[in-house]
């Protein structure tokens, strides 16, 4: 059973001295690696007190997630407010770090499901074949494929899946092509080595950021479906706005702010008519390894905040 994180920075929140900066020396450079993280969230009112939520959503949430010494998640559980395991999840990764397992266990149900792949490298240690199979206990091989990888001048070219799913086989075909920055230019998907499915050109800027994406579905029998992406970045590089809108009429923008740690301290979400849907602010208290262990997300629609605290513990 999980014991519940201790709320004493409850008490600063309301007189905003918990919106501290990293760390900023030597040791940062000399971070230990985590070992687990402890995850406890909750809403707390204006009163400091914790606020019962909608039935759909829990008043409490919590997670523990274990690490190899890789730096690989490796164990996950998530429990109800009293500690109670809900979802069980567990990774195994070979030695080139890629994950060859990953099996999920409901407490409730008592059903397990699981995702295998074994890897296939090339002399030049890139994959060269996947094998992947999913499935639970009732249908044990609900999916099976086998993706197999096409390399030029160290770029893949050509990626080609089989797959068996519900008894139903199918075959996806990749195609990928490079700008003069080495960057995807575009890629083109068929379905059944005949039906174009899907055809993605890119832009980057100067930096070799990706600037859009512009996309065509092709569905069969039906109409072609236009999807088009655009982002722009501060001077670190992060992604300060993104766009997204379709051939269906939909259309968002998403704005974001970061503070010197490269943490999101804002986030907005709009759609059409510039009506905003979602208005976030985020503030962080850090440990002395410069890793946040307290998350405090606020509306400006309510008083009511968000809590997410972390408990971390490292390698020695």
């Amino acid at each position: 059973m999980i014991n519940i994180l201790q709320y004493s920075t409850l008490v600063l929140l309301f007189f905003g001295l918990i919106n501290s900066t990293p760390i900023q020396n030597s040791k940062r450079n000399e971070k230990p690696k985590i070992k687990t993280i402890k995850k406890v969230e909750y809403f707390v009112g204006p009163d400091n007190k914790i606020l019962k939520r909608k039935k759909a959503l829990s008043t409490f949430k919590y997670d523990i997630q274990e690490f190899n010494k890789q730096g690989n998640i490796s164990r996950q559980g998530s429990y109800d407010k009293n500690g109670n395991l809900k979802t069980l999840y567990s990774y195994i990764y070979n030695n080139y770090g890629d994950q060859i397992e990953l099996v999920s266990m409901s407490a409730k149900t008592g059903i397990k499901t699981y995702g295998r792949s074994e890897y296939v490298y090339n002399k030049k240690n890139r994959i060269k074949v996947k094998h992947h199979e999913s499935g639970n206990q009732y249908k044990p091989k609900k999916s099976v494929s086998k993706t197999e990888f096409f390399y030029k001048d160290g770029n893949l070219i050509k990626k080609v899946t089989e797959e068996i799913w519900l008894e139903k086989k199918s075959i996806a075909t990749v195609l990928f092509e490079y700008n003069d920055l080495n960057k995807v230019d575009s890629s083109i998907e068929y379905i059944n080595e005949k039906h174009l499915f899907k055809k993605i050109n890119y832009k980057y800027d100067e930096k070799g950021n990706l600037e859009e994406s512009h996309g065509t579905t092709y569905p069969k029998g039906g109409s072609p479906e236009y999807i088009k992406q655009y982002q722009k970045y501060d001077g670190k590089e992060n992604v300060i706005e993104n766009v997204y809108e379709t051939g269906n009429d939909y259309y968002s923008k998403e704005l974001f702010q970061y503070n010197n740690a490269g943490l999101k301290t804002k986030y907005q979400k709009y759609e059409k008519d510039d009506e905003i849907i979602i208005d976030e602010y985020y503030e962080y208290k850090y440990d002395k390894y410069g890793n946040w262990i307290t998350l405090i997300k606020k509306f400006p629609s309510t008083e009511n905040v968000w809590i997410t605290e972390r408990e971390i513990k490292y390698y020695k």
